[in-house]
């Protein structure tokens, strides 16, 4: 078992790290052809598609991973999550006139219904991924994810390159998500078809409720703050802070998130205690020593590495960065508790937390967006920390399987102390 959850987690990380090493050596070519407002552009266009991405399967994804029943899960999903995506298509293409107006960019006429293609492409993909996650076929997932950003950043360079601008952006994703669905259909031992039963759908659904809750949080958190950012600054400062918050991740994604999913799959066929509280502090331990590390080199590197591999236009990315890469050290940590509240049936009580800290976060940075960029994303950063304290009282709380233990108090301390030294360090005056 324990060899077999290794091989797991090499496949998932394999796959992730390579994707998400390619992801951005392509996008930083892109980005030499492009400038902030292309980005700012995009990124309020996918934040409205996002948006639809939080209900298109209604939480069945993670509902179906955990459930033990045999069933035709794949159609299922794909029946639901069809349904609910051209239901949003037609949304989309009914108020994208009020939305172009409303933020004052003529683009988005063309580029929203463009954009909205991902949530027919996804129902197909996404379904099939549920299967190849539910089956532990690592080794395929791991493929799509290198395939993904090589079609994607290859096609958007191109693009850019012939001065296409945003819709470089827009067609490479499409031709990304369309070639990794290609890919998935094609090698999957299952058929993908339409397939409904009202019972069975209940029964998953009152867990993926929560998780449609939980996801919207995150939207609200991670995504919500373009709207906030583009009506009441420049299309400029929302491309710099965007980019900002996907640089920063990149690594973390590629690497934390995959091993936590993978233990997050394990664990939900063995919550004995001992096994649990070892793979769990492995996994706290490990990721928080290379979080911590990648914190810091971000901080110390990104002022000499920016300019070099973007150029003078790009400089103002540094501070955000720097700031940035404070929150990904309990951040990306703190997931792993809800994803164990699913195992242990009290995920309940986080979608309610999450949706309180989204709450939060909106009305906050739409308070403090008048003093400037600077002080947005240090906000963001601060009620982020916060949140992960409360997360991990809500866990200790509610579930006796996973002990206290001094490591997690200790990387707890260190991430309080990194980021007041951060923030009172930081050179926000370039971002400006």
């Amino acid at each position: 078992m324990k060899s077999q959850i290794n091989k797991n987690i090499g496949w998932n990380i394999l796959g992730s790290l390579t994707g998400k090493l390619l992801n951005p050596l392509l996008q930083l070519l892109v980005a030499r052809f492009l400038l902030p407002e292309d980005y700012g552009i995009f990124s309020l266009a996918l934040s409205v598609i996002l948006f639809a991405e939080v209900f298109k399967d209604l939480g069945l994804t993670d509902a179906i991973i955990v459930s033990q029943e045999k069933i035709n899960y794949i159609a299922l999903q794909f029946t639901v999550q069809l349904t609910v995506s051209c239901l949003f298509y037609i949304i989309l293409l009914l108020i994208t006139p009020a939305l172009s107006l409303y933020f004052a960019e003529a683009d988005l006429i063309y580029i929203l219904p463009l954009l909205g293609c991902l949530l027919l492409i996804r129902s197909v993909s996404d379904a099939l991924t549920t299967y190849y996650l539910k089956n532990q076929l690592y080794q395929r997932l791991a493929i799509r994810q290198i395939m993904y950003p090589l079609v994607t950043g290859g096609i958007s360079f191109i693009l850019a390159y012939l001065d296409y601008g945003v819709y470089a952006l827009v067609i490479g994703v499409l031709a990304g998500e369309l070639s990794i669905s290609f890919f998935l259909y094609k090698y999957c031992p299952q058929s993908i078809n339409f397939y409904w039963q009202t019972k069975v759908f209940f029964k998953l659904f009152s867990l993926g409720k929560h998780i449609v809750i939980q996801r919207f949080s995150g939207f609200l958190i991670l995504q919500a703050d373009s709207f906030v950012i583009g009506k009441a600054l420049t299309a400029n400062a929302l491309g710099l802070y965007r980019v900002g918050s996907q640089l920063t991740t990149l690594l973390p994604n590629a690497v934390v998130n995959q091993a936590r999913q993978v233990i997050f799959t394990e664990l939900s066929q063995n919550q004995e205690q001992d096994y649990a509280n070892y793979h769990y502090y492995r996994f706290y331990t490990l990721a928080g020593l290379l979080l911590i590390s990648y914190s810091i080199s971000a901080y110390i590197f990104a002022p000499f590495v920016i300019p070099l591999v973007l150029g003078q236009a790009w400089v103002p990315l540094v501070p955000i960065i720097q700031v940035f890469s404070i929150s990904v050290i309990t951040g990306h940590l703190s997931m792993l508790n809800i994803d164990i509240a699913k195992l242990l049936h009290f995920s309940k009580i986080y979608s309610y937390s999450l949706l309180l800290r989204a709450t939060i976060t909106l009305l906050t940075l739409a308070w403090v967006v008048q003093y400037g960029l600077g002080i947005v994303i240090i906000t963001w950063v601060i009620i982020s920390m916060l949140d992960n304290v409360m997360n991990e009282i809500i866990f200790h709380i509610n579930q006796k399987i996973i002990k206290l233990k001094r490591e997690k108090i200790l990387l707890y301390l260190f991430a309080w102390s990194w980021t007041i030294f951060v923030t009172y360090t930081v050179d926000f005056s370039i971002a400006l």
